[in-house]
């Protein structure tokens, strides 16, 4: 299969789910600074994972990364609260694999609104897609702690395959050696918390997708501070 321009690639960063009440100023802020980052940088989606905060300041984050994102390329998307992402003007919601349909959740916040849906096999996939939603993040394709078993680059093709034009978003254990397996697999992009929780890489992911090099990720972006040393996208 043939590489997708890097032009085409979708990087998708997903927040770290470490905000809390006690913290909410500062970790608000800090979501804040990254989707205006991803905005800089023509991401076309940025997604809110913030499982741990009460509704009211959920939604207070919500209704300040909408107004972040309002007249961009960059759409914004809350994690599973689909009452949330309709009164805080999210564009979209991310459904988990085993959550409400595609078809109730546009139903639920009655109006135009983009809705993903996490897979991590080729049937979810398939069933995803029957349903109609706007894109999928399939993994772990890669070992990732906590993740489960890694689907590897051949589950990875086959979700790939079912899913025909429908968009497939690699997540889990990516990284700059092993970016390139998962595009020319026929995924459309990359997810990632950790690694797109960094300013800098999603700064330098942005420059790269805009300039007229085709090197490799790896070229491109620098190595988060972990022990391995590894690379790693998740």
């Amino acid at each position: 299969m043939t590489a997708r321009l890097k032009s085409d690639v979708i990087i998708y960063p997903i927040t770290d789910g470490t905000a809390t009440a006690a913290g909410f100023l500062r970790d608000k802020e800090n979501i804040i600074g990254l989707v205006s980052v991803a905005v800089a940088a023509g991401l076309p989606y940025f997604q809110i994972r913030e499982k741990h905060l009460p509704d009211g300041l959920l939604l207070e984050l919500t209704q300040r990364a909408a107004e972040a994102v309002s007249g961009t390329k960059t759409k914004l998307l809350l994690n599973g609260r689909i009452d949330i992402a309709c009164k805080g003007g999210a564009d979209g919601v991310h459904l988990p694999s085993d959550g409400v349909s595609v078809a109730e959740a546009r139903d639920l916040c009655n109006r135009e609104m983009i809705v993903a849906v996490s897979t991590h096999s080729p049937e979810e996939v398939l069933r995803a897609k029957a349903d109609g939603a706007d894109l999928v993040v399939f993994g772990p394709v890669f070992a990732t702690p906590g993740k489960g078993e890694p689907k590897g680059i051949d589950g990875l093709r086959a979700a790939c395959q079912i899913a025909g034009e429908m968009p497939v978003i690699a997540l889990g254990g990516i990284t700059g050696e092993n970016v390139d397996a998962v595009i020319e697999a026929g995924a459309a992009g990359f997810a990632a918390i950790r690694y797109l929780n960094d300013k800098e890489n999603l700064k330098k992911l942005g420059e790269w997708l805009k300039s007229d090099r085709r090197g490799v990720f790896r070229r491109q972006v620098r190595k988060p501070a972990r022990k391995q040393g590894r690379n790693e996208f998740a």
